[in-house]
């Protein structure tokens, strides 16, 4: 049986050139982006009739997201394709926000399709149908998978915490022979009563759930999870709302893989990484036929799913960024694209733990006495390292997915998204002049950019205070003209580096679309699991010589080591932040 945590084929896709896609990502996009204003919707009805000329409008409910993205995709199995973009009204009252056009034009009766939302402002964060003093900033998201005809006859078509639920439940079997059961039996296992009126549970009721109106439908046991599952779809935790997600699907539907390695396999092979980390963390001894570093390997191949990445993702953008001239920028840009990088590096971090423990003490550069399993976890952990820095970078960028692109794909020295002239967009530019400042106040940026101390910036959350320096860069020239970004960086303290970023926010850590001001908002640090400040520096420290970890003489371990001389500008393998520094300034 392929069991999930190896990265089969590794080799052969290098040799070959092969390809392969996350599942979040697209290939040729087809956007319309539209900003709604649908305030004038009445009745707290969220559709419209469908006849010619009138849209039929959905609704952004958790409590009621104004401001909020909404993507709807074409599912083909478990792949994406962008098809449209809109942002969900404002308004003054519960039926005048969140809003938003469903496209119903461009659905296929048979087909599935996803509306996925993020960021935004809930207005009535407790659902109790008044609209709240202060909107609640949004920094995660939530789902609703439906087929186009249910989408099109479904008199409410709500994106909520439940559909969001379903559409969790539904992951394992988009590709599946089982997905028309699996529509109707969750709808079944989630919802307790009648939501649509049309005399039975199915997807409808997800549909026309609405959290004001109907949470007395649910079924008992996700009732009670309602507000921690809320919590955590807010705060961005979708890491933990898979996990009860998945506990309560167990806990009611009675399902339990047999307690052996094959039992194991099965359950990551569907999707259920919760299930799998529980089983072998909590219940270890029931698992006799496996050795700890199987146990390692199935718990660390669990987490490397949790963070949003299927086998093939790494191995494929490995691949195209060897085809790429810029390959780093090539790679860094597949493996990131359409993700919440922090939440990824979540997932990761603890990937690395568990691969660690089976290869701590080992030579991976010589595998010539080592086990299989210990040979894919050198393989395996390479990969995840690689994948965090990659991540990192991103948010060394502000998270900016437009900016990772810009950079992946270079400009036109002549344009004015290239101020000064060196094949950088501006972004990453201030982010290198950032790192110049960390590594000695006293330097200089590259000629075309220029730092500014604003000051010491202090940042608040759960009682931890994070102490940061704020710089204001500006990057360009005196022909094109210049264009301030605000970055952060820590003091010598903590090691003088760049603090990772993702969004925008006040000293308290809440997000808001506002722009940077350098006063009242700022760019967003990140705080790992352990609540520490996240640095650039510390990323690098963690991926240095990662090259060791493949084998000697293999084509992924010249392929990873031409990543890292182009960012070290050396054959030694050592990242420091000067290296990233000239990187980014010079590609």
């Amino acid at each position: 049986m392929k069991k999930i945590y190896i990265f089969v084929a590794l080799l052969l896709l290098i040799g070959c050139g092969g390809d392969s896609k996350k599942v979040n990502s697209s290939d040729e996009l087809e956007e319309s982006t539209v900003e709604s204003d649908l305030s004038t919707a009445t009745g707290g009805d969220v559709s419209t009739t469908t006849d010619d000329g009138i849209k039929k409008i959905g609704k952004a409910q958790l409590g009621v997201m104004a401001n909020g993205t909404v993507k709807l995709y074409e599912m083909d199995g478990d792949t994406r394709k962008l098809i449209a973009t809109e942002i969900t009204s404002k308004g003054e009252t519960i039926a005048s926000i969140g809003n938003f056009d469903l496209h119903t034009e461009l659905l296929a009766d048979n087909k599935l399709y996803l509306y996925e939302v993020s960021g935004g402002e809930d207005w009535d964060v407790d659902d109790n149908g008044d609209i709240d003093d202060a909107p609640t900033q949004n920094r995660g998201s939530f789902q609703l998978l439906a087929k186009g005809d249910s989408i099109k006859k479904s008199p409410k078509v709500g994106v909520t915490l439940v559909s969001s639920i379903f559409y969790s439940l539904m992951l394992p079997y988009l590709d599946s022979s089982k997905r028309e059961d699996k529509l109707n039996s969750f709808s079944q296992e989630i919802i307790a009563k009648d939501i649509d009126g049309d005399g039975k549970i199915g997807v409808g009721d997800i549909l026309g759930y609405d959290p004001i109106l109907d949470s007395s439908s649910l079924a008992k046991s996700y009732r009670a999870k309602i507000s921690e599952m809320l919590s955590n779809i807010l705060n961005g935790r979708a890491f933990d709302f898979e996990q009860v997600v998945s506990a309560v699907y167990f806990v009611n539907s009675g399902i339990s893989y047999p307690r052996t390695e094959a039992g194991v396999q099965n359950a990551l092979d569907h999707g259920y990484y919760s299930y799998v980390i529980g089983q072998l963390k909590n219940n270890r001894d029931a698992y006799g036929d496996m050795d700890d570093d199987e146990v390692n390997m199935n718990i660390a191949g669990a987490y490397v799913g949790i963070s949003g990445y299927t086998v093939f993702d790494i191995t494929g953008a490995i691949a195209t960024g060897n085809d790429n001239n810029n390959s780093l920028n090539g790679f860094v840009h597949d493996i990131t694209e359409d993700n919440n990088p922090l939440y990824t590096l979540e997932g990761l971090a603890e990937a690395d733990q568990y691969y660690s423990e089976v290869v701590d003490g080992l030579n991976c550069s010589d595998t010539s006495t080592l086990s299989d399993d210990q040979k894919a976890s050198c393989f395996n952990l390479g990969l995840v390292r690689l994948t965090s820095l990659s991540n990192s970078v991103k948010l060394l960028f502000g998270g900016d997915e437009e900016l990772v692109r810009d950079w992946a794909d270079g400009v036109d020295v002549n344009s004015s998204d290239d101020l000064n002239g060196n094949h950088v967009v501006d972004g990453s530019d201030a982010s290198a002049c950032a790192i110049v400042y960390a590594n000695d106040p006293n330097d200089n940026c590259r000629d075309g950019s220029m730092f500014t101390y604003r000051g010491r910036v202090s940042f608040n959350r759960a009682g931890v205070e994070y102490n940061t320096t704020l710089l204001e860069i500006d990057v360009g020239s005196a022909t094109l003209g210049f264009r301030s970004f605000f970055k952060l960086t820590t003091n010598k303290d903590s090691n003088n580096s760049v603090v990772l970023t993702s969004g925008i926010c006040d000293k308290n850590f809440n997000m808001t679309t506002n722009a940077i001001d350098g006063t009242n908002y700022f760019p967003c640090p990140t705080v790992d699991s352990n609540q520490k400040l996240m640095t650039i520096a510390d990323s690098l420290a963690t991926s240095s010589h990662i090259q060791g970890l493949f084998p000697t003489g293999s084509d992924t371990r010249d392929t990873v080591n031409g990543y890292i001389q182009n960012l070290t500008g050396s054959a030694d393998g050592i990242i420091d932040q000067n290296n990233l520094s000239n990187y980014l300034q010079r590609h």
